[in-house]
């Protein structure tokens, strides 16, 4: 549920309940598509470094230099301190680093941990408070595996969502057969006490250099993880000496909850075990991948992530089966030539607009922000489609968003569509020089007879946020059918089906 996970997180300590809109699909002139892709690098090399994310003993080498979070022995000057540790200063794929709430965490590949009880073996490495777990416990992400080698805790947590940082932030250290590592982060915000913390706390040492391996007691990794595995995923480094890169990161967008007493004991110990937020470097966090088919098609959008509940769940979804019933009056079109921005998202062609297109209903009015088809159509007229339908986005000062729909049929030739389907940039993810940007008058393809279906919606793509007006016309545009084909070649049934309209009403709906 999107009302439980760290989705909100960032609203509820800092933004407050309005700050936490979705974004992206049919609304923003970004478009729908996720980026970045799955997995990670090759193994990172060593483990360790003192303090660092390594494996069992792998925190306290004897020889490695001191560091620390402050001073001159602090995160700007780690690069300096040893030529091992180089990529501290030098590394183009750091962590951590800070989270948008632009992208969705993602379920898919699903995360499944397997974890087991394992002995309390506890040492303090001056640093954190490091817990090594014994073999056996995994991470399985699509067809990779890692075990876990151990967790520990950073104060305040390192990375960071909108630029807030929580409490305190957990680091589950997983490594595979080769060597490589994962690393699950989960963020602990004050709430209810957390038994299995209640187990470390009893037996924190509070000496640099002082362990606990409590032969009596057993902690348990999986109640430290969140009810919600969707992660924000992005390939990165460890946060501390030697910051080797190569590893996959998975920070969880639902955190844990601590009581006061329990956070307190933890950061009393540390605090400040922060390493400040590094750059991407043109990197990319990894949002779920959806499509139009299998396990990532409509049906799955909402299992996908857990902000896109509303896909399934929604009660005002689009498109809809238009009944029979009369449209109503035209909107107001001010629209001009203009030069517009052409790309291939993955799951459509989009054109986008600088500010100047405007519609006007009543004493409404929504600038154009972009456009982008459909095949075949999303909407359907008493169970009737069409072969192409075109969505003209439009978002107003406050950014509630209106989108107008206009059905093709086959006919003659529409020089404005031919314009932009003979400029077809290239397909996502491949190379291509760019075509120049093509100019398009927008009423240029709206049909002389305006009159439109008008209903309360949604996006039809991810995250299926509602609050969306629809006005979808009822007169279709002609289009050559050779044009028609142009765009089916590259998308193909990329047309979300239509939705329940439950009680919802079009206007002018005969009573």
């Amino acid at each position: 549920m999107a009302t439980r996970i760290a989705w909100t997180l960032a609203c509820a300590l800092a933004l407050g309940a309005a700050g936490c809109g979705e974004s992206g699909g049919d609304g923003g002139a970004g478009g729908d598509g996720g980026a970045g892709a799955e997995g990670g690098h090759g193994g990172a090399g060593g483990h360790g470094g003192a303090g660092g994310h390594g494996g069992a003993g792998g925190h306290g080498g004897q020889h490695a230099p001191h560091w620390t979070y402050e001073g001159e022995t602090g995160p700007e000057h780690w690069g300096d301190l040893s030529p091992e540790w180089a990529a501290c200063r030098d590394g183009t794929e750091q962590s951590p680093i800070d989270l948008s709430l632009e992208v969705a965490p993602s379920n898919h590949p699903e995360m499944r941990f397997d974890y087991a009880e394992s002995p309390l073996d506890l040492v303090n490495n001056g640093h954190t408070v490091q817990v090594d777990y014994a073999p056996g416990s995994t991470l399985t992400v699509g067809e990779r595996t890692w075990t876990l080698v151990q967790f520990h805790y950073h104060a305040q947590s390192e990375h960071t969502v909108e630029g807030i940082p929580l409490p305190m932030e957990l680091h589950f250290v997983h490594r595979d057969d080769a060597g490589a590592l994962a690393v699950a982060g989960v963020f602990v915000v004050e709430g209810e006490a957390n038994e299995t913390l209640e187990v470390i706390r009893a037996h924190l040492p509070t000496e640099a250099g002082e362990t606990a391996d409590v032969p009596t007691a057993t902690v348990d990794a999986a109640g430290l993880l969140p009810a919600g595995h969707a992660s924000w995923r992005y390939d990165g480094s460890l946060t501390t000496p030697p910051c080797a890169e190569g590893v996959s990161w998975f920070v969880m967008s639902e955190p844990i909850y601590a009581s006061a007493d329990q956070i307190a004991a933890f950061t009393g110990l540390f605090e400040g075990t922060a390493r400040p937020t590094q750059p991407l470097h043109g990197r990319h966090v990894e949002g779920p991948h959806w499509s139009y088919d299998g396990e990532t098609g409509p049906e799955h959008w909402a299992e996908l992530s857990p902000v896109w509940s509303t896909c399934g769940e929604g009660q005002a979804q689009s498109p809809i089966d238009i009944p029979d019933v009369p449209p109503a009056e035209a909107p107001e079109f001010e629209y001009a030539t203009a030069s517009v921005d052409l790309v291939d998202n993955g799951h459509t062609l989009q054109a986008s607009f600088e500010p100047g297109n405007r519609m006007t209903v009543g004493d409404s009015d929504w600038e154009l922000v972009q456009l982008h088809f459909h095949a075949s159509s999303e909407h359907t007229v008493q169970g009737a489609s069409y072969p192409l339908e075109m969505h003209l986005v439009h978002r107003d000062g406050a950014g509630a968003l209106a989108v107008v729909g206009v059905f093709f049929e086959p006919g003659e030739m529409n020089l404005a569509l031919g314009a932009l389907f003979a400029q077809l940039p290239a397909p996502d993810g491949e190379a291509g020089a760019p075509p120049p940007p093509p100019e398009l008058d927008p009423s240029a393809l709206l049909p002389a007879d305006r009159a439109a279906w008008r209903y309360d919606g949604s996006l039809t793509t991810p995250p299926c946020a509602e609050g969306v007006r629809w006005f979808v016309m009822k007169t279709p545009v002609a289009a050559d059918p050779g044009q028609l084909a142009a765009f089916t070649a590259r998308y193909d049934h990329n047309n979300r089906p239509a939705q329940p309209l439950g009680d919802r009403q079009v206007l002018g709906e005969r009573r």
